[in-house]
């Protein structure tokens, strides 16, 4: 059955705020998760602490950062918590203080660059993948008594923040989240139609200063 496009939203986060000692739960195995689901995009940029029981771990495997997930090599003593920062992102209400307004199309592209591998003698071209990438693109509209700058929610050219954009499923959420750059912001208008705004979003891989994680966007389902 189709799926109605109203039901997407997109979100952006961009304004670290500073947690101690947060609540982590335990997913599967060897692998937790912030528990509180606002809290769950990290800020790379920030100083991050995990701790198995009061102590900090020894045994940090991977992390997550665009889905505040922590892999062990082994199995860790309880509670797991996590201090630094993050950036906050509300999931459960479809009208909150990130919830990018008045958006009326999405277009996300995800690429991989394609690199010649052939060589002499194979009589046929050889591909190897190189660099991924992506962006986000969006439109949204101008309304009456809210300025550009009210509705981009302070983006500008050049802002660096987190995009979430969430494509309702039958019982769950396919979820592509990215750390990035605003490309581009295109203001256009016509005498029969809308005054729009044209925001080209470019994924920008970036590393934690602690536990050295590279990060750029990921697509998943919960």
């Amino acid at each position: 059955m189709a799926i109605a496009g109203f039901r997407a939203a997109l979100r952006r986060a961009q304004n670290s705020t500073a947690f101690v000692d947060e609540a982590c739960s335990q997913v599967s195995g060897n692998i937790y998760q912030i528990t509180d689901a606002a809290k769950r995009v990290l800020d790379p940029e920030s100083t991050l602490a995990v701790e198995e029981n009061g102590v900090a771990s020894t045994q940090v495997s991977s992390i997550d950062l665009l889905r505040g997930r922590i892999t062990f090599s082994g199995a860790p003593s309880t509670p797991v918590t996590i201090s630094g920062s993050y950036f906050p992102l509300d999931l459960t209400q479809s009208v909150t203080a990130e919830v990018i307004p008045e958006v009326v199309s999405t277009s996300i592209t995800s690429s991989r660059d394609l690199m010649d591998g052939t060589v002499y003698g194979s009589g046929i071209r050889s591909r190897i993948h190189g660099l991924r990438d992506c962006s986000i693109d969006f439109t949204f509209l101008s309304h009456s008594g809210a300025s550009v700058a009210t509705a981009l929610f302070g983006l500008t050219p050049e802002t660096e923040c987190v995009l979430d954009l969430s494509l309702p499923l039958a019982s769950t959420s396919v979820r592509i989240r990215a750390y990035g750059l605003v490309e581009s912001i295109s203001p256009s208008a016509s005498v029969d139609g809308r005054l729009e705004h044209n925001v080209s979003f470019k994924v920008d891989a970036t590393k934690d200063t602690t536990y050295g994680q590279t990060a750029g966007f990921t697509i998943f389902e919960e």
